[in-house]
């Protein structure tokens, strides 16, 4: 069982990175798009999630766990309301999503609230309905989930990079003149490590290879080098200061920490080069790959990703190596082969690694895949009235036969934004469906979205929200981590019972 549902957990990771690969088809302009982003920043928008579930059972469920499942999806809808206070006046906006039985009782009703300051409130009976739990822009939930779980008291470096990385525009304009200094101070040190070679391929093809390898202890003494000029620059270190939690600061950008810091990394083992490799035949790219090796305490030894151009078909592989137990040696392996104008095809493997009393090979479990993508289409028909931008796609995946799992698909249909009329001011309207298939036994779960923009409602719950809260970003990290993980944990026994328990 353990198998089944490591596999199942596999499809998943699969689903996020094929439709990673399809987003390059749907980077075009989209009217409708923009017109819903701009009434979410100044109306109101509101939908419901609706869901069944087909009476044939999934070939590899229990049939007590499926019919709670049907019995949530039959009874149950998921409502949504978004509105703001004041745009022009930057008041504030809330959402409340509330998940209501089929006798119309509302059972869970979850609120989000930003007020006029960017402070964010969340309230909700999965946690304690009694209480607003609120944190400042740079300390969001996942900015504080990240620290939570981080298992070390040094304040984590994880979310270091996620507060630079989730910083507004206004404070990455002022880092701008810093991250190309750096940048280009990398390419100029990169170009120690470059070398072309020239090669004639089989069919007598002109070809160029371009290469960097570029040794471990090279790189860590740029790194020494960059840190250097992070932590002394004062410029960039009062930037910094803005994003980062007093922790942080004194952890990452105090000057006595650079000679710790030269120490840590003069301690850091990497096995390896770091070897990139380019491949063209006059101005076409025909391959490209990186290798990255990691320190010997990293969960992953090294990664490799390789791009090839086949004629018109591109292939990309990516492949993990695992370096902590129990799965010490473990490979995972990513395949994906552009065949055609939205459609790819590939594979996911999982190798276990060799654990020092195994007699054999340890098996690779392979789940296949093929993904069609019917990309977006955007019509703007003055004369029918039809102003829409559609999307949809196919993904279906083949387990490995030995996890006696059935071939899966995964279909996004109808989906379509849509407005009735021209102007700015006309509502945009949002559908769509979601269907999961076993193709084996025809088991089927349908999600349906149906939403609308509409005129501005009165927050209900702003004011409230800021006169009585818990700022979890006021608090010290230790019992911010214990509430935290608290909260989280009671979570599945908290909407067990505030559904109605259909899985005693």
């Amino acid at each position: 069982m353990r198998k089944q549902w490591i596999a199942l957990l596999l499809c998943l990771c699969l689903l996020t990175g094929c439709l990673s690969a399809a987003a390059d088809v749907a980077v075009q302009e989209s009217t409708q798009l923009d017109k819903l982003i701009g009434h979410w920043k100044s109306s109101c928008f509101q939908g419901t999630l609706t869901g069944t579930a087909s009476q044939e059972k999934p070939s590899f469920m229990d049939a007590a766990v499926w019919a709670a499942i049907q019995a949530y999806l039959q009874n149950y809808t998921l409502s949504f309301l978004h509105t703001n206070q004041n745009p022009t006046a930057d008041l504030g906006s809330e959402s409340v999503l509330t998940l209501t039985n089929a006798s119309g009782t509302v059972s869970i009703r979850n609120i989000l609230v930003e007020d006029h300051s960017g402070i964010r409130y969340v309230r909700s009976p999965l946690l304690d309905d009694s209480i607003y739990y609120a944190f400042a822009p740079s300390n969001d939930a996942v900015s504080l989930a990240l620290n939570a779980l981080n298992d070390s008291a040094w304040p984590s470096l994880l979310h270091v990079l996620y507060s630079i990385f989730t910083a507004d525009e206004s404070w990455k304009e002022r880092a701008k003149p810093h991250y190309d200094r750096l940048t280009a101070e990398l390419n100029k040190w990169m170009m120690n490590y470059y070398k072309t070679t020239p090669e004639v391929d089989a069919s007598g093809r002109q070809i160029t290879n371009l290469d960097y390898v570029i040794p471990a202890n090279a790189l860590l003494q740029e790194t020494k080098q960059m840190l250097i000029y992070v932590i002394s620059n004062q410029e960039l270190s009062s930037l910094l200061r803005e994003i980062l939690t007093v922790d942080e600061q004194a952890a990452y950008l105090q000057t006595d920490m650079i000679f710790s810091f030269m120490s840590m990394i003069d301690r850091v083992n990497l096995k390896g080069d770091i070897v990139i490799r380019r491949q063209y035949s006059m101005d076409q790219l025909l391959y490209e790959s990186m290798q990255i090796p990691f320190a010997e305490t990293a969960p992953v030894s090294q990664i490799i990703i390789a791009h090839t151009v086949e004629g018109s078909a591109d292939k990309w592989q990516l492949r993990a190596e695992l370096a902590k137990a129990p799965y010490t040696g473990a490979l995972i392996e990513v395949s994906g082969k552009k065949m055609d104008a939205g459609i790819w095809v590939g594979d996911v493997k999982w190798t276990p690694g060799q654990t020092p009393d195994s007699v054999t090979e340890p098996d690779t479990l392979t789940f296949e895949y093929n993904l069609e993508w019917d990309g977006v289409k955007d019509v703007n028909d003055v004369y029918a009235n039809r102003y829409e931008r559609t999307m949809g796609g196919t993904l279906v995946v083949k387990p490995d036969e030995t996890l006696h799992l059935p071939v899966m698909s995964l279909t996004l249909k109808d989906a379509r934004i849509y407005s009735k009329e021209a102007k700015l001011s006309s509502p945009v309207y949002v559908a769509g469906t979601l269907e999961w298939v076993d193709l084996e036994s025809n088991a089927s779960i349908t999600l349906s979205l149906d939403g609308r923009t509409s005129t501005r409602q009165t927050p209900l719950y702003i004011d409230e929200a800021i006169s009585s809260s818990l700022r979890l970003d006021m608090l010290d990290a230790e019992s911010r981590s214990v509430l935290i993980q608290s909260l989280l944990h009671n979570l599945p026994a908290r909407f067990i019972q505030l559904t109605g328990a259909p899985l005693k």
